[in-house]
């Protein structure tokens, strides 16, 4: 006489877990992979309207849109660039405030919660509204006046960028010299706005750091700088790894990013769904060719600590 043994706790959990997953799996399916495979079958056909079944055609081009992106477009390889050079303008700089940010708000001062709220509610909140605001002529709209809202809120940015300029010039910097320090200036608020999530994620990090380690360094006689570049730095080089993996994503994927502009135009506007799936699949490719060399890279630094 057998019986059959019951499932164990752990079993009966994970079944709960696959349960809980199920939603998930569907959406991933349904909302990511199956649209992927699709824009990836119209990079290679032309994509028409079918009077038959009411709905698209498709029929092979052979690789007819990618010889018209790659050869005779005259905007998409200067927009690919403008957007990788921008990521390496922007990203070492994003990096660096956040590490510098995080800190700060990780040392032990009087007031230190009030100045984390204060740091982080603007970026996280109102950043994502000013972004919107942005991009629309808000008191032209709202007030029925004729100024726009860069006009009205980014003249007092534009006036300290045009006077600082000014002055550069008058002490005698080269033209090429100017340019460049106004770049970073005019950059400075993109670079606030972009820094949250990292310096959210390196704070996290530096807290998780044991204070045992810090109290065997000053047993040791180390001193505050020697803690940070043998103890601090090593510790939340991985996370350095994600928030830079994480930066980049973000500035090839940002709405203000000319060739996600120039993608969402052809297939949306234009209806040229083969030639925007032709974009986005080697923009797609660049993008992945950057991440892995800049992993490779930097994982040769990474430090992971066993316990």
């Amino acid at each position: 006489m057998s019986f059959k043994s019951k499932p164990s706790l752990m079993r009966r959990q994970a079944r709960y877990g696959y349960l809980f997953l199920i939603p998930l799996i569907i959406g991933l399916v349904w909302f990511f992979i199956i649209p992927v495979v699709q824009s990836l079958i119209f990079s290679f056909c032309d994509v028409g309207l079918s009077e038959e079944t009411a709905g698209y055609k498709l029929t092979w081009n052979n690789f007819a849109s990618y010889n018209e992106i790659l050869n005779h477009n005259a905007d998409y390889k200067p927009s690919v660039t403008t957007s990788v050079l921008s990521m390496i303008g922007q990203a070492p700089l994003i990096i660096i405030f956040s590490f510098f940010m995080a800190s700060i708000l990780n040392q032990e001062f009087k007031g230190r919660t009030v100045f984390r709220v204060i740091m982080f509610l603007p970026v996280v909140i109102v950043s994502a509204t000013l972004v919107e605001l942005d991009s629309v002529d808000f008191l032209q709209q709202s007030m029925g006046g004729s100024a726009s809202y860069k006009d009205s809120f980014g003249g007092g940015m534009t006036s300290f960028s045009t006077t600082f300029t000014q002055y550069l010039q008058e002490v005698g910097l080269s033209a090429e010299i100017t340019e460049s320090i106004q770049t970073v200036v005019d950059g400075v608020y993109d670079i606030i706005r972009l820094s949250a999530i990292q310096i959210l994620v390196l704070l996290t990090g530096m807290q998780s750091i044991s204070p045992s380690l810090y109290e065997a360094a000053k047993v040791e006689g180390g001193t505050a700088w020697e803690n940070f570049w043998k103890i601090t730095f090593p510790m939340v080089s991985p996370l350095i790894l994600t928030c830079v993996i994480y930066t980049i994503i973000d500035s090839f994927t940002s709405s203000e990013n000319t060739i996600m502009s120039m993608i969402e135009s052809e297939a949306f506007t234009r209806g040229n769904f083969s030639t925007s799936s032709v974009m986005a699949w080697i923009y797609f490719v660049i993008v992945i060719v950057i991440l892995a060399v800049v992993s490779f890279l930097i994982s040769k630094f990474v430090f992971y600590y066993d316990d």
